[in-house]
């Protein structure tokens, strides 16, 4: 079986045994006391989907000095802690009117002139072509790192096993890259 749902109830099934395994957010479960094991994926960095008359200073990149001065519309289902972290960091305050669960009414918003997206860029591109938008990496870089979250190892069966391999040679083959540990 293959769902998607929210960070929060992919954790809970995977806890609750409801799931073998679920790739999710390292933010997601960071704060459990439960013990998960996490395998890192890919490091899934943060842009900004803005509309196309909107040119930021440097006109390759925005800063978050830039995007504290938007209209933002930031994820909700998950990606928001990320985002909401890497906010925190930066200390942008910013204007935020809008939210959205789905990728595709992140994108929707844009384009209806709501504001400007800010979410990890697969979650963005997932959404569909975004020609008719601009879409700028955040300058310093914001990332979330994707993961296989599982109950303890030994107890996991066979085709689980097997499971995270064919997904760890996907993603190393889609992307070039392994990634270490994350704790």
């Amino acid at each position: 079986i293959v769902r998607e749902n929210t960070y929060h109830s992919l954790v809970g099934a995977v806890i609750n045994r409801g799931l073998d395994l679920a790739i999710v957010s390292h933010s997601s479960i960071r704060s459990l006391t439960v013990p998960l094991q996490f395998i890192p994926l890919y490091e899934d960095r943060l842009i900004c989907v803005s509309p196309k008359e909107y040119v930021p200073r440097n006109r390759n990149f925005i800063t978050p000095e830039e995007l504290d001065k938007l209209e933002l519309i930031l994820p909700l289902g998950g990606n928001e802690s990320d985002v909401e972290q890497y906010l925190a960091a930066q200390n942008i305050q910013g204007i935020c009117r809008s939210s959205a669960i789905t990728n595709s009414s992140l994108v929707s918003m844009v384009r209806s002139g709501f504001g400007h997206a800010v979410d990890a860029s697969l979650s963005l591109y997932s959404a569909g072509k975004l020609d008719d938008l601009n879409v700028y990496p955040i300058v310093p870089s914001g990332s979330r790192t994707l993961g296989i979250i599982t109950q303890d190892p030994k107890f996991l069966a066979p085709a689980v096993n097997d499971m995270i391999i064919c997904i760890q040679e996907f993603v190393n083959h889609y992307t070039g890259y392994k990634l270490k540990s994350v704790q």
